[in-house]
C-alpha cells in the first residue's frame, strides 16, 4: 500500500479545515481564506514561517466546534441575541492544545494560542500587550480580523476594508503589521472575496507553501486521523471518544474475519472519520435531547453524504470515501445516503456500521438510557438480516460481547 503521508496529512488539513465551515449547506471558507491571507502578509514583512501560518491559519478555529453557532457569528455580532459562551473565550487553548498533537505542527500551536491577543493588552486568554505577542500572531490575527471585515453586509470595497485594517494599529496589532496587512489585502482583495475565486487562490497557495513537515518514523496519517476524531467528537457531547472506539471494534473485526494489514490499516482509518460529516451539521441539532423533526432528521442524515465528499478530497483516501460514509446504508436496502443493499454495500462499511452501533447502544445518549452488553449484541442479533450483515454480525458479537466493557471504561 503506497501512500503519501505529507501530502495525505495536508490535504486532510484542509478538508477538515473546510468541513468546519460548512453552515446551512454553505461554504463559509473562513480557514482558507485565513490562511492565504496570513501567507501573503507574511511574506509581504519579510518574515519566515509562511508554511506555519498557512496550517495555522487553516486550524486556527478548530478548538471552537462545539460553539452552537459558528465562530464567525460570535466575533463579529452579526446574530443579535446571540448568547455569550465561555468557550470563545477558550478556543484559541483548545486550538492550540489539539494542534500541538498532530505529526509536524508543533510550532503552528503558539501563534494559534496567542490569535486573539491585542496590541493594547485587552485580547484573550492572556491579556498579552505590545512587546509580549509574536509577529506571527499578530499576523495570524490579522489574517483572521480581515476576513471578518470581508464579511460585512453589503459586502465592502477595498477602500472600506483597508480603511478597517487601519483602524487596528496600536489596538489590535502592531502599526508595521497594519501597514503590511492593508497593503496585502488590497492585492488580494480580488482573489479572496468571490468564493470561486478563493478557491483557485487556496489550491495555489497550497501548492506554493509546501507540505506538513511530518517526522520520519511517524505513523502521520494515524495520528492526525486520531487528532481529527477527537475533533469531530467534540461537535457532540455525547460521543466523546465515539470515533475511537467505532474504530477499535471495527479493527478487531476486520482482524476476525481474516482481512490483510493493508486492508484493517484502511479500516480503521475510515472509522476514524465516518462522522467527520457532523462537522458541518449545527452543534444545536446534534445535542438535541428531543425528537428531531422530520426536516432535522433529513439534516442530519446529510452527515455521511458530507462525510463521503470530505474524504474523498483526500488523495490516498479516496478508496475508501465509500466505507467512511456507508456506515448508515442497511442490508435490507432501506438506509442512507444511497439505498445500497447486501453485497452493494463495502464490506467496511457493513462492519463499521455493526460496530458503530454497538457503540451508540452501550454509551450515554440525550434520548435513551445505555443498554448492557448482552441487551447489545441480542440487538445486533434481531437485526441481522435487516439492518446489519449477518455474516458481519455472527463474527463481531463474541468479539464485542467480550471486549466491549473493557474498551468503553478505558477511554
Amino acid at each position: 500500500m503506497k501512500i503519501n503521508s505529507a501530502r495525505t496529512v495536508n490535504e486532510m488539513i484542509s478538508a477538515i479545515s473546510l468541513a468546519m465551515d460548512i453552515e446551512n449547506e454553505r461554504k463559509l471558507y473562513h480557514g482558507w481564506r485565513v490562511a492565504v491571507l496570513a501567507v501573503g502578509i507574511n511574506d509581504a514583512l519579510g518574515d519566515e514561517g509562511s508554511n506555519k501560518l498557512f496550517y495555522a491559519g487553516l486550524l486556527h478555529d478548530v478548538g471552537g466546534v462545539g460553539l452552537p453557532h459558528h465562530l464567525i457569528h460570535y466575533l463579529t455580532k452579526k446574530r443579535p441575541g446571540l448568547s455569550p459562551d465561555p468557550l470563545v473565550i477558550a478556543h484559541p487553548l483548545l486550538s492550540a492544545e489539539i494542534i500541538s498533537a498532530m505529526p509536524g505542527l508543533d510550532s503552528t500551536a503558539r501563534p494559534v494560542l496567542d490569535h486573539h491577543e491585542n496590541w493594547d493588552g485587552h485580547g484573550f486568554p492572556r491579556a498579552l500587550g505590545a512587546g509580549e505577542i509574536a509577529n506571527d500572531a499578530q499576523v495570524l490575527k490579522a489574517a483572521d480580523t480581515v476576513d471578518l471585515l470581508l464579511r460585512a453586509e453589503p459586502p465592502p470595497d477595498i477602500d472600506t476594508v483597508v480603511a478597517g485594517i487601519r483602524n487596528l494599529a496600536n489596538t489590535q496589532i502592531s502599526p508595521s503589521v497594519a501597514d503590511c496587512t492593508a497593503e496585502t489585502t488590497r492585492i488580494l482583495f480580488p482573489d479572496v472575496m468571490e468564493d470561486e475565486a478563493i478557491e483557485w487562490t487556496f489550491g495555489a497557495t497550497r501548492a506554493r507553501i509546501g507540505t506538513v513537515p511530518v517526522p520520519r518514523g511517524v505513523d502521520a496519517i494515524g495520528l492526525t486521523l486520531e487528532v481529527l476524531s477527537r475533533v469531530v467528537d467534540n461537535k457532540h457531547p455525547y460521543t466523546i471518544g465515539h470515533s475511537r472506539r467505532v474504530a477499535r471494534y471495527s479493527l478487531l473485526i476486520g482482524i476476525a474475519m481474516g482481512m490483510t494489514h493493508d486492508e484493517v490499516t484502511l479500516l480503521r482509518w475510515a472509522s476514524l472519520i465516518h462522522d467527520v460529516g457532523k462537522l458541518s451539521i449545527p452543534a444545536k441539532m446534534l445535542n438535541k435531547a428531543s425528537a428531531l423533526t422530520p426536516s432535522e432528521y433529513s439534516t442530519l442524515q446529510r452527515h455521511a453524504a458530507y462525510t463521503f465528499d470530505i474524504v474523498n478530497m483526500i488523495t490516498d483516501l479516496r478508496p475508501v470515501a465509500a466505507v467512511a460514509s456507508g456506515h448508515h446504508e442497511r442490508f435490507d436496502g432501506t438506509g442512507y445516503p444511497n439505498g445500497l443493499a447486501g453485497n452493494e454495500i463495502p464490506i467496511g462499511a457493513r462492519i463499521i456500521a455493526v460496530a458503530d452501533a454497538f457503540d451508540a447502544m452501550t454509551s450515554q445518549r440525550p434520548y435513551r438510557a445505555v443498554n448492557d452488553m448482552d441487551v447489545a449484541c441480542a440487538e445486533l442479533e434481531d437485526n441481522a438480516g435487516k439492518q446489519f450483515d449477518p455474516a458481519v454480525v455472527d463474527i463481531a458479537v463474541p468479539v464485542l460481547r467480550n471486549l466491549g466493557m473493557v474498551i468503553a471504561t478505558s477511554t
